[in-house]
């Protein structure tokens, strides 16, 4: 057969010899989460015609901040972390994913997807969003454009169906990390980046060290403030027993608790009303929209 007929190995568009070796799956830290209330602004957005329209402003602000802010190095948690450890995102639109290797030259990659997500939850929460998510740890494949493993495929599906509230919880690899590992030789569990609150580990995503006010005197009690009408807007618009409200009302729990154990006044906590009859009533609610869930095959809590 002429040399010009004979068959040739077919090369798929971008593929090298040292395709197949690149696939390598690596021990990652990674967070899934997602911002609340951001699909039903994209569909006030997209019904209105109007450029100048509320919805699409803010549609456009929020974007515009999580394109700049996520992958913004902030000094106080990048300036001396290995060009290695240094998070690599994700997104897909309401939706973010930060991944770094589980450790590093002493450095722990679940502290700094941690840490990350803090921050990015803080800038989200100034805007008047909310996160939900998950962080797991476990085997990842990283490309340029896109993610692979079952520490994403865990983390996004814990914070789907377990996370529930605007909260970041922990797989139980994660949590096994959290109590045995440490980062720059510290503990983990004796950093202060996760709490136990109502029963469960949680990330503190109102952790003060964090705030941009940080080092500015009332700064930390400006971000508080503001925080706090974030949350009484929301509170007050909210269809009383609705899953928005209770998301509400339980990030309304996590903001006086952190008041609390962050030393600042009380007098400002948010008032959640607590009469019996209102209990009642979300209760019943509750039960009744458990049970539809359950028949759907989903988590029976709101």
């Amino acid at each position: 057969m002429p040399k010009s007929l004979q068959s040739t190995p077919v090369k798929i568009r971008g593929e090298t010899d040292e395709s197949h070796s690149e696939c390598k799956f690596e021990t990652y830290a990674v967070v899934y989460f997602d911002v609340l209330g951001f699909r039903s602004l994209i569909y006030r957005a997209e019904q209105t015609q109007k450029e100048d329209d509320d919805s699409r402003t803010k549609l456009c602000r929020l974007i515009h901040e999580i394109e700049d802010h996520v992958e913004l190095d902030n000094l106080e948690i990048t300036k001396d972390v290995p060009q290695a450890m240094r998070p690599r995102y994700f997104f897909a639109s309401d939706s973010i994913v930060i991944a770094a290797p589980i450790e590093c030259q002493g450095f722990s990659g679940l502290v700094v997807t941690g840490l990350k997500a803090i921050q990015v939850a803080q800038k989200l929460f100034e805007l008047g969003f909310v996160v939900r998510g998950a962080i797991a740890v476990g085997p990842l494949l990283l490309r340029d454009f896109n993610i692979f493993g079952s520490a994403f495929m865990e983390a996004f599906s814990l914070g789907e169906k377990r996370a529930i509230y605007p909260r970041i919880i922990l797989s139980d690899a994660a949590l096994k990390h959290h109590k045995m590992a440490t980062h720059k030789s510290v503990p983990i569990s004796e950093l202060g980046l996760w709490i136990r609150f109502e029963g469960d580990i949680v990330l503190d995503t109102l952790n003060q060290s964090l705030l941009q006010g940080f080092r500015i005197h009332g700064g930390i009690e400006n971000s508080f403030a503001a925080f706090r009408g974030v949350i009484t807007k929301q509170l007050e618009q909210a269809v009383v027993c609705s899953s928005v409200y209770q998301k509400w009302a339980w990030m309304a729990r996590f903001y006086n608790a952190a008041r609390t154990r962050q030393g600042l006044d009380t007098v400002s906590l948010v008032d959640i009303p607590s009469n019996p009859l209102l209990r009642y009533r979300c209760a019943v609610s509750n039960l009744v929209g458990g049970i539809r869930r359950c028949f759907r095959g989903e988590s029976i809590a709101p």
